[in-house]
């Protein structure tokens, strides 16, 4: 097995039942971060759980998470080794993340007879050949039991989708907020995520400092556009300290899912400012836990509304809505809500594949 696998937390083993939590990356970002938690809220719950990643980029930011949680993971070197993997553990559920893993765990449960759920998280497609074979991953979906993390990415799916939010594990401490100083975006510094629009905003605040978290192909055009008052910390390995000081976190998104950013966010009571893509408006409420604008029309830069918005704010309001910002994710989005939801889930298609091989035993 050695020859196909690579990782010295390589610790799969001829157990029963095992989960398998599958994904095709080289970064950390919020696929990442939605693994994490279930996987370690399944191991709380005493499940099986397994990480797989599809190929072996070289070290994996998320390696060290799983090693601190005690959460076996393994690395293939491609689709044949992962169908050997498959076929030698026989694992009890595959669900898989992103559409490269979506789309190599389809074929691999249907061709080892393996219950499997597809999860899809973000409705944005930056390049033509993304855009390919991530319509190719959603027309295909319904050979799988396809997950998403809001309605409107259900709907371009197909198959029958369940909507289940993404959660996060609530944090011991949060934000007092004491000013409106430091504004934060976390995210992937491409055009969909609004980057630009976060830069823009900044030019118009000259006293406040605005920092960005993430990095991708934008980089170099934002820090060319950039005003002094902007920092770019480039892409983090924790948010623990970043939480600590932002004020407020803004998601000038122009396509989103259900992001996590503005959960942790949230779960520490750091209110979002943001437009109301994907499930943004499902999670916000405008003025009470947070403020919410309409989604601009086209691919516009500037961002006016949200000037204006950000102008308005006094520190006892950003205080109020950070409290209840917090409420709203321990009400609704932390992981005691929410991991019942995804054991249902595996319990009744592993349930119904049991029950369809006892019928053809017995014909």
């Amino acid at each position: 097995m050695t020859r196909f696998l690579k990782g010295e937390n390589m610790l799969l083993r001829h157990s029963k039942n095992q989960i398998w939590q599958v994904v095709d990356s080289c970064a950390y970002g919020g696929i990442e971060s939605h693994i994490l938690y279930l996987a370690t809220a399944l191991k709380e719950e005493k499940h099986n759980v397994y990480v797989v990643f599809l190929n072996d980029y070289g070290v994996h930011p998320l390696e060290a998470r799983l090693k601190e949680k005690a959460i076996p993971y393994v690395k293939c070197h491609g689709i044949l080794s992962y169908l050997n993997l498959i076929k030698v553990f026989n694992p009890m559920l595959i669900h898989s993340h992103g559409y490269k893993a979506n789309l190599a765990s389809r074929v691999a449960g249907k061709v080892f007879n393996i219950p499997t759920v597809s999860s899809f998280h973000a409705g944005d497609c930056e390049t033509m050949r993304l855009k390919f074979y991530t319509t190719l991953d959603r027309k295909t979906a319904f050979l799988t039991q396809p997950v998403a993390v809001n309605e409107y990415i259900a709907n371009s799916v197909s198959g029958t989708p369940q909507v289940i939010d993404n959660f996060v594990p609530m944090p011991p401490y949060y934000k007092d907020v004491q000013n409106i100083q430091n504004i934060g975006f976390v995210g992937r510094l491409s055009h969909e995520k609004g980057a630009d629009r976060f830069v823009d905003l900044a030019s118009r605040f000259p006293t406040m400092d605005f920092h960005v978290f993430g990095d991708g192909v934008m980089k170099a055009e934002l820090q060319a556009n950039a005003t002094d008052n902007v920092k770019f910390h480039g892409h983090t390995e924790t948010m623990v300290s970043a939480w600590k000081t932002m004020d407020i976190l803004c998601m000038p998104s122009r396509k989103e899912g259900l992001p996590m950013a503005a959960l942790e966010a949230m779960s520490h009571g750091i209110p979002v400012l943001a437009y109301g893509a994907g499930a943004l408006p499902k999670l916000i409420t405008d003025g009470e836990n947070g403020w919410l604008l309409d989604l601009p029309e086209g691919a516009q830069t500037h961002t006016f509304d949200m000037e204006s918005a950000l102008r308005t704010l006094t520190i006892p309001h950003v205080r109020n809505c950070g409290i209840k910002a917090r409420e709203t994710i321990k009400t609704a989005y932390s992981q005691h809500v929410l991991i019942a939801k995804f054991i249902k889930l595996y319990e009744g298609i592993t349930r119904y594949k049991k029950d369809a091989d006892k019928a053809l035993y017995y014909v």
